[in-house]
């Protein structure tokens, strides 16, 4: 069978001299059609995503698809010898209807015996040359082919319907439809169980649902897959901030600042390591992330976050600086206005306390911290 393969596909691959003989002939044009039919079919996939085995195929395709042009013209060449004909009537095949020529080289019989251009082409073992022995192997062959065409058919439409649920997906997501957008993660995550930038956008979904503990198994099967993958070592450490885990939380968001040190969204990693260093009492680590993060982003956020940090350290002034400059970005944030009252508190600044208090009540007229704190701060100046 080895020797038969070689005769049928190796054999004068690119030589102009000698002969064809039919069989020969039509098995490598037929299979030279085959060849660049799929790679059409393969070049028409817009969107790999990065899959090897699509990528390999393509490349091995493409490869055999150039072989099979060149080899072509000294196949026609030496058909044409064994018809004792000129080889350059194979430039007819250029000129219109002279791909006729194509179907007469296929069935029209070689010279019997020798001719200007050689002995016959079928002068080699009988069994080698026997048409169904030949016919049996060149099936074989195509249905290796078809097959592995098939597994590229299906993987083009996999993901095509992958990137269909995944616009879906992400159009609900910015309508805020995010029930309606994790059913299209999922549909496109079963179509592309590869694609760990699925698994990525789900997790984010997740998190909008407030569902946090589903959002950690996604990022784990992120980082699992590509531990390499910012995002969900910066998603997973922010996420375990909410979830309390401080410590993990530090590791991950430490994890994701070694991989990207230059990310433009790195403040939000710092800010997110001043609350857990805060947590865990470790106050000066907690004000030298916030301060990081302040150097990255004027944030009101990180500011509000490092005047909690010195309240904790009881500097009360430096504490009511950072609310300052937080209320200076952002006036209408009530939080940080009431995270103000306890440091002025401290310093029994009444009257700051006062004009705080109205501020927080003009945005809130129930908060009753702001209440309380008015009212004990009037109390306090009524004394004086």
């Amino acid at each position: 069978m080895t020797h038969c393969l070689y005769n049928l596909f190796i054999r004068n691959l690119f030589s102009f001299k000698g002969r064809a003989s039919r069989k020969e002939y039509i098995a490598r044009f037929i299979t030279a059609v085959v060849i660049l039919f799929i790679l059409k079919l393969n070049s028409e996939y817009k969107n790999p995503n990065d899959n090897w085995f699509f990528i390999i195929t393509l490349g091995l395709f493409a490869i055999l698809a150039w072989i099979s042009i060149f080899q072509y013209f000294a196949l026609a060449v030496r058909r044409l010898h064994d018809l004792n004909a000129s080889g350059w009537y194979v430039l007819i095949s250029f000129i219109p209807f002279g791909q006729l020529l194509i179907l007469w080289l296929m069935f029209k019989k070689g010279t019997d015996g020798p001719n200007k251009y050689g002995t016959s082409s079928d002068n080699y073992n009988e069994r080698d040359t026997s048409l169904k022995y030949n016919l049996l192997v060149f099936g074989v062959i195509i249905a290796l082919i078809l097959l592995i065409d098939s597994r590229i058919t299906t993987l083009h439409e996999n993901q095509k319907y992958s990137l269909l649920a995944t616009k879906l997906a992400t159009e609900y997501y910015k309508r805020k439809d995010y029930d309606n957008a994790l059913e299209n993660f999922d549909l496109a995550i079963d179509f592309t169980p590869e694609d760990t930038s699925l698994y990525m956008a789900k997790g984010d979904v997740l998190l909008k649902l407030h569902r946090y503990d589903e959002a950690l198994i996604e990022f784990d099967h992120v980082i699992k897959e590509d531990n390499s993958f910012y995002k969900a070592h910066a998603n997973k450490g922010m996420l375990l901030v909410l979830l309390n885990n401080h410590q993990d939380a530090i590791v991950s968001l430490n994890k994701a600042l070694a991989l990207e040190p230059n990310n433009k969204n790195n403040f939000l990693l710092y800010a997110a390591k001043a609350k857990a260093f805060a947590h865990l009492g470790q106050n000066q680590e907690a004000i030298a992330s916030a301060k990081k993060s302040i150097s990255l982003n004027k944030n009101p956020i990180n500011y509000k976050i490092q005047g909690t940090m010195f309240g904790l350290l009881k500097d009360y002034q430096k504490a009511i600086d950072s609310y300052n400059k937080a209320i200076e970005l952002k006036p209408d944030h009530i939080e940080t206005y009431v995270n103000k009252l306890c440091p002025l508190l401290k310093l029994e600044r009444y009257q700051e306390i006062v004009e705080t208090a109205d501020k927080i009540l003009e945005l809130d007229p129930k908060n009753q911290k702001a209440i309380n704190a008015k009212k004990q701060a009037l109390m306090q100046l009524k004394k004086s």
